[in-house]
This record gives structure tokens, sequence and C-alpha cells, in this order.
């Protein structure tokens, strides 16, 4: 039983960064910051933001997990790993441009370094966008990734 949870939060995971990816690679196709001639261009970009997403995706779910650990005398706790989960998703998410963009003297955090994803907030429309389009998408695909989990748990007890 646990052998399958486990492959299908992988399979989950994996589903997670392809969303996310193509959430963040065809939200900035054609940006100017996004498309210039230097640097790693937005394919990796996309990748490493992604893969950053990705991570937290897998920190909120184990926020989720960890509440629903917490909570072991309610009888409806289950319901309280999507709903964590989600939480902290979402704020981490809405929270990514504010934490890389450190001012107009400073710049951002990782620019011109190999983690470097500063052109998706480059522009105040790129970071708006973030905000209001890619953070819900991918706040909407951590629950649905925690309901599928939800699902694989359910139908193993059974």
């Amino acid at each position: 039983m646990l052998v399958k949870t486990k492959r299908s939060r992988l399979w989950v995971t994996i589903l997670f960064f392809i969303v996310s990816y193509g959430t963040l690679f065809c939200s900035y196709k054609g940006d100017y910051f996004c498309t210039r001639a230097t640097g790693p261009g937005l394919p990796i970009m996309a990748a490493r933001l992604a893969l950053t997403c990705t991570l937290w995706e897998l920190f909120a779910s184990t926020c989720g997990a960890l509440a629903v650990a917490a909570t072991k005398r309610y009888a409806h706790r289950r319901g309280i790993a999507p709903l964590i989960s989600t939480l902290v998703a979402g704020l981490g998410f809405a929270s990514i441009p504010f934490w890389l963009y450190r001012g107009f003297a400073n710049g951002f955090l990782f620019q011109n370094t190999w983690a470097d994803v500063s052109c998706f907030f480059t522009e105040l429309g790129n970071g708006l966008l973030f905000l209001f389009v890619v953070t819900p998408i991918l706040t909407a695909a951590t629950l649905l990734c925690e309901l599928l989990i939800l699902d694989t748990e359910a139908q193993q007890q059974v």
C-alpha cells in the first residue's frame, strides 16, 4: 500500500512540474526580457522556476500531511491536508516576486547567476502576470494534486 502511495506521489509531482512549466512557458512566450539574446533563455528559466515551484508544492504537501497527523482525534481530518497544502502553496507562490526583487537599485536576487529567473518579474506587467495568472493556476494545480493523492489513498484503504 505504501509503495502505491509513493508511486502516486511521484506521478502527481511530475504532473505538477509539467503544469508549472507549461504555465510559465506559455504565459511568457514572446516576452522581450525572457527571449533576450544573452542568458539561458525562456525554456531554461521556466524549467528553473517550475522546479522551484514544484519543490515548494512538495513542502506544502508535507505541511498538509503534518496537519493531518497532528489532528488524529478528529473524524474529518483527511480533508485538512488539501486545505493546508493549498493555503501554504498559494501563499508561497504569491510571495515569490516579493522575495526575489530587492529594490530598484539592487535588482533581483540571483540576477546574473545560474539561478536567474528575473525575466518573469522584470516589468511591472510581468510581476502582475505572475501574481494574478500564474499563481492562481499553480495554486489550483496544488489543490488538484492533493485531491488526487487523497483519492488514491482512499482507494487503497477500500
